[in-house]
C-alpha cells in the first residue's frame, strides 16, 4: 500500500474552494470530459458543489465554456444501465449515514484481511453490514468471520440472511464484543468524529496484540479540515496501542445509496452507481491494553422506526410540539432534502424521516407513529377506530395514514426509477 499522498491540512472554506478547482483542473488535464469522468478523477468532492466550482471557472484558460457546458448537460441526465438484481438488505436509512461498499471494494477487503491473518484466525467486520452479507454469499475459507453491530432492521435482517444461507458467518447484534477476540478487524464509520472515536475504540480493543485494524476514513476531498480530523483520529489509536502502518488513498469505493440518489434528483443531479471513494488505512496494535467487553449501541435511541410498503420512517419523541398537532408539515420545497450532509442546519427542523431522504415535522410524533404502524394493515381505512383517540384526533389519523401511503407510493416508483439507473450490487436476485 502506498503511503498517504497529502500531508497539508485543508482546514478553511476558502482553502478547500481552492483545493476543489485546482483538483478540476488536474482532472481535466488528465482528460476528465464528462460529469461521470470529473467525479471519479476527483477525491470524492460533492457533486453539486464539483458543479457550483465548475460555473465558477467559466471562462478560465483551462476550463473552456463549451467544456462546463457539456458538464452541466450531463449532470442532468439520469443514468441507464442494466439491471443487475437489488441487495437483500433493507435499504439504507440516512440518519444512519450509511453507505455500503462496492461490490469490488467488498472482495478486495475480505481478500485482504484474509492475506493478514492465519489459517483458523477470526477477522471481525465491526458495524459494517454490507461487507458482512458479502461475506454471507462469498465465504471466506480457513477464517472464522464475525461480524458485530447494533440492533437496527438492517442487523436482523442479516441474521435472518444468515441463518437461511447455513451460518457462513457468526453475527452479534447487540451483544458485547470481547477484547483481543479478532486478528484482524475490518471497521467502516461514518465520517465524523463523534462517530469514528467510539467506533474504532470498539475495533482497537477488538484487535489482539499484533492484529490490524482495516478502517475507511475520509478522503481530502469531503469537506474542509478533514487532514486535521485525521490526525486526530490516529493520535486517538495511538493511546489506544495502534499505530498506522499505511494510508491508501481512495482505495474504498461506495455504492450510490437510494437516499443521496433522491436528493441530488432533487436538484435536478445524477451520478453514477459508484462513484463515492474513501481512503484506507491499515493499523496494527502494538500494545495490548485492559479493556471490559463493550456493546455496539445505536446513537439513535431517540428514534422509532417502522416500516410501510419497503419505505423505512423514522419518528423523533422528545421534541417540541409545533402548531398543528397531527399535521404533517413540509420542511423543504419538495419535501426531499437536497443535501445528505450532517452540517446542513436544515436537519435540526425534522422529527420525521423516511429512507429517500423525505424529512416532516410533526407536532404529535405518537399520533404519527399510530398512523404509520396503522399503514401496515390498514386497520384505519378498514374500519378499527382507536379506542384511545377522540372522534377529530381519529380524523386526522385517517388523513395521516392516506398522505403516508401516498408518500410510500412516490418512494416505490423512485426505488424503481433508481434500481432501473443500475444502483445495485452482487448480481443477487432481490
Amino acid at each position: 500500500m502506498r503511503e498517504r499522498l497529502r500531508g497539508t491540512s485543508i482546514s478553511s472554506d476558502a482553502r478547500f474552494a481552492r483545493f476543489v478547482k485546482v483538483s478540476i483542473v488536474r482532472a481535466i488535464r488528465k482528460g476528465a470530459r464528462t460529469f461521470e469522468d470529473l467525479l471519479l478523477h476527483l477525491p470524492s468532492i460533492y457533486p453539486t458543489e464539483v458543479l457550483a466550482a465548475v460555473d465558477e471557472m467559466r471562462g478560465l484558460r483551462s476550463v473552456e465554456d463549451e467544456l462546463v457546458n457539456q458538464i452541466r448537460a450531463d449532470a442532468g441526465v439520469r443514468p441507464q444501465r442494466v439491471v443487475r438484481g437489488g441487495s437483500l438488505l433493507p435499504l439504507p436509512h440516512p440518519l444512519d449515514f450509511e453507505w455500503r461498499f462496492s461490490e469490488e471494494t467488498c472482495r478486495e477487503l475480505l481478500v485482504g484481511a484474509t492475506e493478514m491473518t492465519r489459517s483458523g484466525e477470526t477477522i471481525l467486520l465491526y458495524g459494517t453490514p454490507g461487507l458482512a452479507y458479502a461475506a454471507v454469499s462469498l465465504p471466506v475459507r480457513n477464517r472464522r468471520i464475525v461480524f458485530a453491530g447494533a440492533d437496527t432492521v438492517v442487523t436482523r435482517r442479516l441474521r435472518s440472511l444468515n441463518d437461511t444461507s447455513g451460518r457462513p458467518i457468526s453475527v452479534l447484534i447487540g451483544g458485547g464484543v470481547e477484547p483481543g477476540c479478532a486478528s484482524a478487524v475490518v471497521v467502516d464509520p461514518p465520517w465524523y468524529l463523534d462517530y469514528l472515536s467510539p467506533m474504532l475504540r470498539v475495533a482497537a480493543e477488538a484487535c489482539r496484540l499484533d492484529g490490524v485494524v482495516l478502517a475507511g476514513l475520509p478522503p481530502l476531498g469531503i469537506r474542509p479540515g478533514v487532514s486535521d480530523e485525521r490526525d486526530a483520529v490516529d493520535s486517538f489509536l495511538a493511546r489506544q496501542g495502534l499505530d498506522r502502518m499505511a494510508l491508501e488513498e481512495l482505495a474504498v469505493s461506495y455504492e450510490t445509496p437510494f437516499f443521496e440518489a433522491n436528493a441530488l434528483a432533487a436538484v435536478g443531479v445524477y451520478v453514477p452507481a459508484v462513484w463515492r471513494r474513501g481512503d484506507l488505512a491499515v493499523y496494527r496494535r502494538r500494545m495490548a491494553l485492559r479493556g471490559g467487553t463493550v456493546a455496539p449501541k445505536s446513537p439513535l435511541e431517540a428514534w422509532e422506526e417502522v416500516e410501510v410498503e419497503g419505505m423505512r420512517i423514522r419518528v423523533q419523541f422528545g421534541t417540541g410540539a409545533s402548531a398543528s398537532r397531527g399535521v404533517l408539515e413540509s420542511v423543504v420545497r419538495g419535501d426531499v432534502l437536497p443535501s445528505v450532509s450532517r452540517r446542513d442546519l436544515r436537519r435540526a427542523k425534522a422529527n420525521v424521516w423516511t429512507s429517500g431522504n423525505r424529512i416532516f415535522r410533526t407536532g404529535d410524533p405518537m399520533l404519527f407513529l399510530e398512523a404509520a404502524c396503522a399503514c401496515k394493515d390498514d386497520r384505519v381505512n378498514g374500519g378499527t377506530r382507536s379506542l384511545w383517540r377522540s372522534v377529530a384526533e381519529q380524523d386526522v389519523l385517517a388523513t395521516l395514514v392516506a398522505r403516508l401511503q401516498r408518500i410510500a407510493e412516490i418512494e416505490a416508483e423512485e426505488r424503481a426509477r433508481f434500481e432501473r439507473g443500475g444502483h445495485n450490487r452482487f448480481g443477487w436476485a432481490a
